[in-house]
């Protein structure tokens, strides 16, 4: 018991540090959650702007698609190169730097193609690389020219089963520009590393990348969406900078004052273990001296010559020492519950009881501190010379009376033998 009290600092320093640590594991995981969540609020919200922004060129594209068929099929169909030329260079004009190429492929006949821009950049077409898709459907690909790709949309215009296929390129660059340039995209891209991929092809192609996914933290995200038979997959991860602007500082700020809390509970607690040990040392040592005067106290009453009683505040015996019990005849064991007035004779009981009332009471009789000669009785009725010293004292927060008593007998007898000498002869014994 002694040393769990000594070592308590120390028990009270490692659970405070225990707590301190598991509330800061728990803190930090709820603030890995919240990071977490927050990455993937902006990470759908980014997702949905892209779905947005390649949908809204789909459909553009498919209105132009119809747009354009409707103008050829109003001049006579597509046999009309010259017409349908212009009308593929009027799609490339509504959207210029968007759809870098446009073309109408006809159930049987050659396809009239038409291009905008830097023809370098724009991958040759192949009349095998465009699908057969049923009236009325849309379709997306992904056209790869070495750089950043196009967004190849395939429509049929029309529901007869001889309906030509309308198809857009659409530059992906500057597909990329339109969703980085938007405000409120460029709120989400910030702190973000972001990878679109396109799943339409066995392996996968890349179609822009935003920051370093392998730079960035822990903290992913992935989401999908598809589109006119494509699937466009989304990956993002928070970077460091976006990790530290939302890392919150209170799981260390509890770890600090729990540890700060717990060293000083500590200190406290190893304080009052050494004052409580310092003390326990100095009630030893204050014990031991207090036996020991107790112990010297105790022999000098026991080897006293003189009859010592100790009785309560009305007058019964609690302690007498070994010459009381020589001079009176009684027992050790039979003063205890004694009354101080078996020492008194019986004709002066009475008076001597009203004495000590009163000299208790307001000390009228002089008794207490005063040393008197009285004549005593022996347990066997004998009368014995005394003198008596009465002391009152406090014990416990009870009063005492110390009684001092001193065998006269042989001074009395001298006295009388010199008093019988004083009037007779010490020979004869006869009166002088």
């Amino acid at each position: 018991m002694k040393r769990l009290l000594l070592h308590g600092w120390l028990f009270i320093l490692l659970m405070s540090a225990a707590l301190s640590y598991t509330a800061y594991v728990y803190l930090g995981h709820l603030n890995e959650k919240f990071i977490q969540s927050e990455v993937d609020h902006r990470s759908r919200l980014l997702l949905r702007d892209i779905q947005e922004i390649i949908q809204q060129h789909l459909d553009a594209s498919r209105g132009l698609s119809t747009y354009a068929y409707a103008e050829l099929a109003s001049h006579g169909g597509i046999t009309e190169t010259r017409e349908a030329k212009d009308v593929l260079r009027g799609m490339l004009a509504t959207h210029p730097g968007e759809i870098v190429r446009a073309g109408i492929i006809p159930e049987d006949g050659k396809p009239l193609i038409e291009s905008a821009g830097d023809g370098e950049r724009v991958p040759r077409f192949r009349v095998e690389n465009i699908p057969e898709i049923h009236s009325g459907q849309v379709r997306l690909d992904l056209v790869e020219n070495g750089v950043s790709g196009l967004l190849r949309v395939i429509y049929t215009p029309c529901l007869n089963q001889r309906c030509p296929r309308v198809f857009a390129d659409v530059s992906l660059s500057v597909l990329i520009q339109r969703i980085l340039g938007r405000s409120d995209t460029q709120h989400l891209l910030s702190g973000l590393a972001i990878k679109l991929d396109y799943t339409g092809t066995a392996e996968g192609i890349t179609l822009f990348e935003h920051g370093s996914l392998k730079a960035a933290t822990g903290f992913h995200w992935h989401g999908y969406f598809d589109l006119a038979g494509s699937r466009f997959l989304l990956t993002t991860a928070a970077s460091p900078a976006l990790v530290r602007h939302l890392s919150a500082t209170t799981p260390q700020w509890v770890l600090a004052l729990g540890l700060i809390l717990g060293l000083m509970l500590a200190l406290l607690a190893h304080d009052r273990a050494r004052f409580g040990q310092r003390l326990r040392e100095q009630v030893a040592m204050r014990t031991a001296a207090l036996e020991e005067e107790r112990e010297k106290l105790s022999a000098v009453i026991d080897y006293a010559a003189e009859a010592i009683l100790v009785t309560d505040a009305i007058g019964r015996i609690q302690q007498a020492n070994p010459a009381a019990s020589r001079m009176f005849g009684y027992q050790p064991e039979e003063w205890s519950g004694l009354d101080l007035q078996v020492l008194v004779p019986e004709n002066l009981r009475g008076q001597h009881a009203r004495w000590m009332i009163e000299e208790l009471a307001n000390g009228s009789h002089g008794i207490i501190g005063h040393e008197r000669e009285i004549e005593v009785r022996c347990k066997d009725g004998s009368l014995m010379p005394c003198s008596v010293m009465v002391s009152e004292f406090t014990a416990g927060g009870q009063r005492h009376l110390s009684v001092i008593l001193h065998d006269l007998t042989e001074r009395k007898r001298h006295e009388q033998q010199l008093e019988f000498l004083s009037f007779h002869d010490e020979l004869t014994g006869l009166p002088n």
